[in-house]
């Protein structure tokens, strides 16, 4: 009885889908406190919303699969963990936008009033943390699903109920192109605001000691490197012929069919379905693949052959001419070459003892062969496995032997590698930076001046000093504020601050002043007005809900939690989690 609530409700527990408890999903609460690191999985707005958080998350998900029995791919399930924290915090932001709230008494009742934590009728906290335990829940984290559950049934009774949002809140998705922005918009000259702040040697001091770390130039390390191959020996070569062979001979003697062959040997991805390969053309395969098939005479079976995914005999079924092209129909058996310990241990001693002669002399005195870097960062060294050289104090240390697959090339191989130089990193001294800092101060003080005294700014413009101009996210907006781009190489530089003053526009309302600073120039903006072409006799009566109906009522979330995302801008460090 207590399991089958949790089987039911797994999907809502493990926090991947949405669409569960009454009205259709859950959203966990999130972290809002801000810390500038780079602990940070993902911002909305100033939220930050932690890597430790996820992480949390993704063992407790991962567990609860292990659990159940279900198999899972880890990828996809780190994918599906973010997305679920994702439109969470979406969700949660609306909601707060809205004025939506949920007490800790709203949440105990809803739990009190469930049967699965009760005992002779009556709520027991002890069944309460055991059931949740059983499945891999802390009664904090499960409260919080409760909480943005009962958030979002408020929320899904605001739409039910239509009340008034502003079609600037939420526009219609299918008519967001024909959105039409009035603004009026006006440049200055940082020449404007000389006399209106000052910059002094204290402010360059302090914001240099506030910002020292983007003036610190990274340690820079030459190497010299070798790589040692472990390499399939023509014994190895050999025997999987034979194989391919002994197969072939089975077939021809018709012990079996190709089909059922291909299902018993083939290595390849195909084997389940007899290696079938289907119908294609001299483009579609690798050309060592291509030149054999294409040479063939329908019915025949190959001699095994190599590409770079292993060895192979193919029997050609058909022929045909389609669209100018011939095609053909083919099935194919795939024995992989794949190296064996021995092989690597083989390679490995050969390298444990050139590594113990590295100790005094040069590597490139080994190997003529022996590739020899620039000075290079961090970042760009030929394998992340080497950055323990930036650790060694002297030149001629040798770092310890490491193994390396390249997937493009199926090659494999252990890596030899000694430091030759290092350039220690540094801070530039003050002196060395100050025309970039008197800039950035400059800019910095003109924030902070705009930030307070816009509205006086704008009010002191003559009017014959404005330009008014409207567009679309169709029509664009470079060339009604910037003028024609003719510059093919500057383009991308427009694009992005015209998408800047997008966003700064769609959060002002009528009326409304802002600015951005850009090549040197302040250009400031007032949004006149934002403006929906009417709707059509038969369209969904008063735009305001237009969005919430097309896109909660009929249940296509996945476009409504798209426009979120982008309404709120957020940033995601889907490195940070390893995707």
């Amino acid at each position: 009885m207590v399991m089958r609530f949790f089987r039911r409700h797994f999907a809502a527990i493990i926090w991947i889908t949405i669409f569960v408890f009454v009205g259709g999903f859950v959203i966990l609460s999130s972290v809002n406190f801000i810390q500038k690191n780079k602990n940070v999985v993902f911002k909305i707005g100033k939220n930050n919303y932690y890597v430790k958080d996820y992480m949390d998350r993704l063992e407790k998900t991962r567990q609860g699969l292990i659990k159940q029995g279900k198999d899972y791919e880890e990828k996809q399930l780190k994918g599906d963990v973010l997305d679920g924290m994702l439109n969470e915090a979406l969700i949660a932001r609306l909601g707060k936008e809205l004025n939506i709230s949920v007490g800790k008494n709203d949440i105990m009742n809803y739990i009190k009033g469930q049967k699965y934590f009760l005992q002779s009728g009556e709520f027991d906290y002890d069944q309460y943390k055991t059931v949740l335990s059983q499945n891999n829940l802390s009664p904090s984290l499960y409260e919080s699903q409760v909480k943005v559950m009962l958030l979002q049934n408020q929320l899904y009774g605001i739409i039910n109920k239509a009340q008034a949002i502003s079609p600037l809140f939420l526009l219609d998705q299918n008519r967001s192109f024909q959105m039409s922005d009035y603004i009026k918009f006006t440049t200055l000259d940082k020449d404007y605001f000389k006399d209106l702040i000052k910059i002094g040697n204290d402010d360059l001091k302090n914001y240099y000691s506030k910002h020292m770390e983007d003036y610190f130039v990274q340690p820079q390390v030459k190497i010299a490197y070798k790589e040692l191959p472990v390499e399939i020996t023509q014994k190895d070569i050999d025997s999987i012929i034979n194989q391919l062979n002994e197969i072939k001979d089975e077939i021809m003697k018709k012990k079996l069919t190709f089909t059922d062959a291909a299902k018993m040997y083939s290595e390849g991805p195909s084997a389940s379905k007899g290696g079938e390969l289907g119908w294609f053309d001299k483009d579609t395969m690798v050309p060592e693949f291509t030149k054999i098939v294409f040479a063939m005479k329908k019915g025949e079976i190959s001699k095994p052959f190599k590409t770079k995914f292993g060895y192979h005999i193919v029997q050609l079924e058909d022929i045909k001419k389609e669209n100018g092209k011939t095609k053909v129909l083919a099935r194919h058996i795939l024995l992989k070459l794949v190296i064996t310990d021995e092989q690597k241990d083989n390679v490995y001693n050969d390298a444990m003892t050139y590594y113990s002669k590295l100790k005094n002399e040069e590597l490139s005195k080994f190997f003529k062969d022996a590739k020899i870097t620039e000075f290079v960062t961090q970042d760009d060294l030929p394998y992340k496995d080497m950055e323990d050289v930036f650790d060694y104090k002297k030149s001629g240390i040798a770092g310890y032997p490491f193994y390396k697959e390249d997937s493009n090339t199926s090659k494999s191989f252990w890596v030899l590698y000694q430091l030759i130089d290092k350039k220690e990193g540094y801070y530039k001294p003050l002196e060395k930076v100050e025309e970039d800092i008197t800039k950035k101060v400059e800019e910095e003080k003109i924030d902070r001046y705009l930030d307070k005294s816009i509205k006086e700014i704008t009010k002191s413009i003559k009017e014959e000093d404005w330009k008014e101009v409207n567009f679309t996210v169709f029509s664009g907006i470079i060339e009604p504020i910037f003028g024609k781009i003719e510059d093919e190489k500057q383009k991308e530089k427009y694009t992005n601050a015209s998408k800047d003053i997008i966003k700064k526009l769609n959060e002002l309302t009528k009326g409304e002043e802002d600015y951005y600073n850009f090549n040197d120039e302040i250009y400031l903006f007032v949004l006149l007005k934002k403006e929906l072409p009417p709707l059509k006799e038969g369209d969904i009566a008063g735009a305001k809900n237009s969005y919430f109906y097309n896109f909660i009522v009929q249940s296509s979330y996945g476009d409504f939690l798209r426009y979120l995302r982008e309404k709120y801008n957020i940033k995601i460090f889907r490195d940070r989690i390893g995707l």
